[in-house]
């Protein structure tokens, strides 16, 4: 895949670009095309105000599925749970914010939770694991 989006990281080694708008594209299939933006922050999420009264507020970290890689912003999970929520529960403003980011694992999700939720102020935090790549066991032994 190409994808220039990323720019070195002061807390984990690399993270997505504030402000910026990157074509993720694959040489190996020229159809594939997803663009990404990512907001002042540099998270793939609209830009994030002060928080409303009432508003409940829901923080997903994880790797690139939550981030959505390869699809457009609006299909990744975060905000289609925000979208099922608001449905389900209309008297209840929620807000969802996708801080899922590429070549993440679980000491980078908890580099994030610690450093940058003040500013964000969530109720829920919701930590996305992929147990493809997120969690190895390096004491596995073949018989």
């Amino acid at each position: 895949f190409n994808f220039n989006c990323f720019e070195e990281g002061t807390r984990r080694w690399i993270k997505l670009a504030a402000n910026k708008t990157c074509l993720l594209s694959s040489p190996a299939n020229p159809l594939f095309r997803s663009e990404i933006k990512t907001n002042s922050l540099g998270l793939r999420n609209p830009e994030i105000g002060k928080k409303n009264p009432g508003t409940k507020r829901i923080l997903f970290i994880g790797d690139s599925f939550t981030m959505g890689w390869a699809v457009e912003e609006e299909e990744a999970f975060p905000r289609l749970v925000e979208k099922m929520l608001t449905s389900k529960i209309p008297d209840q403003k929620i807000e969802t914010i996708n801080a899922g980011f590429t070549a993440a694992g679980p000491s980078g999700y908890y580099l994030y939770y610690k450093n940058f939720t003040q500013t964000i102020k969530p109720d829920i935090v919701v930590i996305n694991l992929y147990l493809g790549n997120d969690i190895t066991s390096r004491d596995r032994k073949s018989t």
